[in-house]
């Protein structure tokens, strides 16, 4: 399990002194960037939380932490948006996807209430090519023409899909979002102030529709 420089783990509770039914976010960089984007696309209904970390889901810790912090909102979400791979290094898709569902595992154990969300991790453009397989750069051919990407993104992207049919767990397609669209990166991952909004967006009108399903679904005697 090897560290990056720079280590962080970041918290964040809005609306903390309302009652409104509240949503989880937990994912790394882009998910920081994007979540007051979250938060203002869903507070009439919802207030929001993230946890945000540069951790794998390798790390011994990762569930320990999220679960830290979740305890003290007594683990109650309507719903949970998932995201990890873009800091898991090292590993094969293989054993991602088996770190995946053990983390998945735990983790909704803790939340069986909530309606999950898996999301497909965002593009990263090559910028450290290790040799191995899975780090490697390949060309995609997107949209707007064709583009170097990293491998391993895709290949755990493909670990992610199979985790959310095994457990029945819809699929956010966040790699397809972004992926035509360069003018949205500020470098290898980040994006800029217009992708930040994109994304958010895209990510509460995710979670607004699979909880308007479920809604539906219970209606319905579902």
């Amino acid at each position: 399990m090897p560290n990056e420089t720079i280590e962080w783990t970041r918290c964040w509770r809005e609306d903390a002194d309302t009652e409104k039914p509240r949503i989880l976010l937990v994912g790394d960089s882009l998910i920081d960037n994007s979540k007051r984007d979250v938060y203002y696309a869903l507070r009439d209904r919802y207030a929001t939380t993230a946890v945000i970390t540069s951790k794998g889901v390798d790390d011994p810790y990762y569930t320990r932490e999220i679960e830290l912090f979740c305890e003290q909102e007594r683990f109650a979400y309507r719903a949970v948006y998932f995201n990890n791979g873009i800091h898991a290094h090292g590993q094969s898709p293989e054993r991602f996807g088996e770190n995946l569902r053990a983390a998945l595992g735990e983790l909704m154990g803790k939340m069986p209430d909530a309606e999950w969300i898996l999301g497909l991790c965002t593009p990263a453009t090559p910028h450290n090519d290790s040799g191995q397989f899975y780090e490697a750069p390949v060309t995609v051919d997107l949209a707007e023409g064709y583009a170097p990407i990293c491998r391993r993104i895709l290949l755990y992207n493909e670990e992610i899909r199979k985790a959310g049919a095994e457990l029945g767990v819809p699929v956010f397609d966040a790699f397809s979002l972004l992926a035509p669209h360069p003018e949205y990166k500020v470098d290898a991952f980040h994006l800029n102030e217009e992708g930040r909004r994109v994304f958010g967006q895209a990510i509460a009108a995710k979670i607004t529709e699979v909880l308007a399903g479920k809604t539906e679904s219970a209606n319905r005697g579902g």
